[in-house]
């Protein structure tokens, strides 16, 4: 359960009010990305629990991509497989 985890690692166990604070998100929208599986989460009792942490290392994780590296990925898949993308 979320215990175990939360003993494991010493994160701070919290609650999807201070969830939406931290990611600056609507409770409508927390809940849909940690239902796909977008933020990690942990269901117990009836609730959504969060490691703050882990919420942060989210927030971290979402670099924008650029064009030229939209572009660049866009041609090695095209070329993938060719003598151009060896």
């Amino acid at each position: 359960g979320c215990d175990v985890v939360a003993a494991q690692t010493h994160t701070t166990t919290i609650g999807i009010d201070e969830a939406c604070k931290i990611l600056h998100k609507a409770k409508s929208t927390v809940y849909t990305l940690s239902r796909q599986g977008l933020i990690p989460s942990c269901r117990q009792g009836g609730k959504l629990y969060f490691f703050e942490d882990e919420l942060l290392k989210y927030i971290d994780s979402g670099k924008v991509t650029t064009a030229a590296e939209i572009q660049a990925e866009a041609e090695q898949r095209i070329y993938k497989g060719t003598r151009y993308g060896r």
